[in-house]
């Protein structure tokens, strides 16, 4: 394989070719990683070599006497919005607590909106009004999870 083929006119690039082959006894896929040309030459070549090497393409194969676990999905039963508490913890932080968060946190790991997601669900369960009835006040921190919010009126 020879990269930035694109850089050199096509005459240039067969007289080099050539020379390589002349000298060398191999042949070479000129490609060009910026315009992606001579890419599919390069599969296909790899995959004729993976192909006509036994010894690889046995490494590769899956024994056929294993037998293959018999396994059930999981499903997640999404618990009631509002069946979550409110905890005033030692350090004053109102601590939200329950299934509800614990499934939704589990659920939703990596996300962009991860956060506001939460928050939407379990606002749909009735947040802010646990949080006023259990005493919040603007500017106390709420605690979900291992993350920690300022409380907003």
């Amino acid at each position: 394989m020879a990269n930035k083929c694109d850089i050199i006119t096509e005459s240039e690039r067969q007289k080099r070719l050539q020379l390589f082959k002349e000298s060398t006894g191999k042949e070479i896929i000129p490609i060009s990683a910026a315009t992606h040309e001579g890419i599919q030459p390069l599969k296909e070549a790899i995959w004729k070599y993976i192909e006509s090497d036994p010894s690889y393409l046995s490494y590769m194969k899956a024994d056929e006497e294993t037998p293959l676990p018999q396994v059930e999905p999981v499903v997640l039963t999404a618990p009631y919005p509002e069946d979550f508490r409110v905890e005033k913890d030692s350090s004053g932080r109102y601590v939200v607590l329950g299934p509800a968060v614990d499934f939704y946190v589990r659920k939703i790991r990596a996300f962009k909106y991860r956060d506001r997601f939460i928050m939407d669900k379990l606002e749909k369960g009735g947040l802010s009004s646990k949080l006023r009835n259990a005493g919040i006040m603007e500017g106390d921190t709420v605690v979900i999870d291992d993350r920690e919010y300022v409380f907003k009126e």
